[in-house]
C-alpha cells in the first residue's frame, strides 16, 4: 500500500536493530540510546498523496495521513519532546 523506496539499507551499523519493515530495515532503533529512524514518510503532503500515490483512493490517503500523524505524535510524546 502506498509508495515505497527503491533503495534499502542492507547492513545496519553496530548498535542498531530493525523493529519493523515493509522493505529491509525500514524502522530501526538503537539498542542503548533513545534513537529511532525510519525510511517512511508519515508527513506526506496532500499534493504528494494525490499525485504520486496511484494505488490508494482518497479515503486510503486520508487514513495514511492520519496514521502518519499519530506515529509522529506518539514518537514526540514518548521522548517527551511535546
Amino acid at each position: 500500500l502506498g509508495v515505497t523506496h527503491r533503495q534499502v539499507v542492507k547492513n545496519l551499523p553496530h548498535g542498531l536493530k530493525a523493529v519493523g519493515h515493509g522493505l529491509e530495515n525500514d524502522i530501526v532503533i538503537h539498542e542503548n540510546l533513545p534513537f529511532m529512524g525510519t525510511q517512511a514518510h508519515p508527513e506526506a503532503s496532500d499534493s504528494f498523496c494525490t499525485t504520486d500515490i496511484t494505488n490508494v483512493d482518497a479515503l486510503g490517503v486520508g487514513n495514511l495521513q492520519k496514521d502518519g500523524g499519530h506515529l509522529i505524535q506518539r514518537f514526540f510524546q514518548h521522548y517527551k519532546i511535546i
